[in-house]
């Protein structure tokens, strides 16, 4: 792994994924703000962490190569605390939990609209050798549904 300033990321991960995982730390803010469009499925009762701020968290988390939600919130935890300000979350770190149940629950054509905008504009000046980066949001399974297999 290769430790940056902000946070660990993957050896594997390609060079765009490494710049833009930087870029989402260092402009923290037009992120929140582009994520902030995405609806919030949840309830309002017991929010602490805004969707956001949680959004923002588990992408960066994943252009830094982590590759569930389990290592998403490993590699929060171990981002320094001004970091985790400039996402917004100043009660520190969601749980792995709340993490995914938000990105599992949030509209995916919301969010793909939001990243792919961020995308286009945070890649606008990237080294000339770099190309392009596709990403996929998408949900695994109905939710309610058990995953059995038929007989």
């Amino acid at each position: 792994m290769i430790v940056q300033e902000w946070g660990r990321v993957r050896a594997s991960v390609s060079p765009i994924r490494a710049l833009l995982a930087g870029r989402a730390v260092e402009q923290a803010a037009a992120l929140l703000e582009v994520l902030g469009a995405v609806p919030d499925r949840r309830r309002a009762r017991g929010r602490r962490y805004g969707p956001a701020s949680v959004l923002a968290l588990w992408f960066t988390g994943v252009l830094a190569g982590q590759q569930t939600f389990t290592a998403v919130w490993e590699w929060a935890a171990d981002l320094p605390a001004e970091s985790l300000a400039g996402f917004g979350l100043t009660r520190g770190v969601p749980s792995e939990r709340t993490i995914r149940r938000l990105v599992a629950g949030c509209d995916p054509a919301g969010l793909d609209e939001a990243l792919s905008g961020w995308i286009a504009r945070a890649g606008d000046d990237t080294a000339p050798g770099l190309r392009g980066l596709a990403f996929e949001a998408r949900r695994s399974g109905a939710p309610g549904r058990s995953r059995r297999r038929a007989r």
